[in-house]
């Protein structure tokens, strides 16, 4: 039998590894002849004081890995990839805050990751000028496909079918 003191070593042990509950359980049991409910690991788990939302990294090696990313590869990396890199060196740090630490760092790269996001203006010079034609088939596996047109102008529905295939031109063309 083991002693208490050494089944909260081992959850501390586990949790530092990043296991989730399922396979934290799974591992115990196997590897340790010990059962435990998932309830009951939470509830070791906040006794404990473990919790995945409190354990992050310090700010300085955040900010060292962040500008050590941005001096080689991750020039061009967005915050959404640049926390990934961060979570592969073993950082662990929230989302916003490596948004803000890039942005302090590297001002011109988000201006210019920004500027690719510049919409097109769009314009249609009268009515019936120009139809936009589409096929909506998510809905495919369950035998439905959504074929649609929308005049560019008003920016109105011209036609919106239902029918069983959206691949057929002369369907397509048929409502033309």
């Amino acid at each position: 039998m083991v002693n208490v003191g050494v089944r909260i070593e081992l959850i501390k042990f586990y949790f530092k590894l990043g296991l989730l509950y399922n396979a934290f359980i799974t591992v115990r049991s196997v590897q340790h002849a010990i059962t435990i409910s998932q309830s009951h690991l939470r509830r070791i788990l906040i006794l404990n004081w473990l919790s995945s939302h409190k354990d992050y990294s310090d700010v300085a090696n955040v900010l060292f890995c962040i500008s050590n990313e941005l001096n080689h590869s991750g020039q061009l990396h967005g915050y959404r990839w640049m926390q990934t890199k961060c979570l592969a060196n073993g950082l662990k740090f929230r989302q916003e805050n490596v948004r803000l630490i890039l942005s302090a760092l590297d001002p011109n790269g988000c201006q210019a990751r920004k500027a690719r996001l510049n919409r097109r203006a769009y314009f249609a010079k009268r009515l019936n000028f120009i139809w936009h034609i589409d096929s909506y088939d998510k809905l495919k596996p369950y035998g439905f496909c959504i074929n649609g047109c929308i005049d560019g102008f008003p920016r109105n529905i011209v036609w919106l079918y239902v029918y069983h295939t959206f691949s057929d031109p002369i369907i397509i063309g048929g409502h033309l």
